[in-house]
């Protein structure tokens, strides 16, 4: 098993557990065992993410990025931000934090709160429930065609 394996495995165990991780996000013990920082998404997210990440949110007239302070209840919002946090941890053990902003914050938050993104119609102080796409179910005999069907 890759230390990266150990580190998934670790962090998918805290998050059902919820334990606690150590508290300083560069403390990794004298034995060398990979500690994630944060023990779930939720720490994650109040007390690094949304901390450090600052950014204009539009309001009225004025630009900015669409926020949602119920980012969790947008399904994309949510994967995004987990995925965010998973890589946080590895960038951290990796000394590789100028490519975690890069290679993933960068990009998903455009894609989050962007004029497109899930969080356009809310505000900070505004939640509109996910606007999910429009789908015409899957005919069985297309389903059939395909590997796994």
């Amino acid at each position: 098993m890759t230390d990266r394996d150990a580190l998934d495995a670790l962090l998918d165990e805290l998050s059902q557990q919820g334990q606690q991780a150590p508290s300083d996000p560069r403390e990794i013990p004298a034995d060398g065992t990979i500690e994630p920082a944060y023990a779930n998404l939720a720490s994650w997210a109040a007390d690094w993410l949304l901390p450090t990440v600052e950014r204009r949110v539009a309001e009225g007239s004025r630009g900015g990025i669409y926020w949602c302070a119920q980012w969790w209840a947008h399904p994309e919002g949510l994967q995004r931000i987990y995925a965010l946090w998973r890589e946080w941890e590895r960038a951290r053990i990796e000394e590789n934090m100028s490519g975690w902003w890069r290679d993933h914050l960068d990009p998903h938050l455009r894609s989050l709160t962007g004029e497109h993104g899930p969080f356009v119609q809310c505000s900070p102080a505004r939640h509109y429930p996910p606007a999910h796409l429009p789908a015409v179910a899957l005919p069985d005999d297309i389903l059939g065609q395909l590997p796994e069907g």
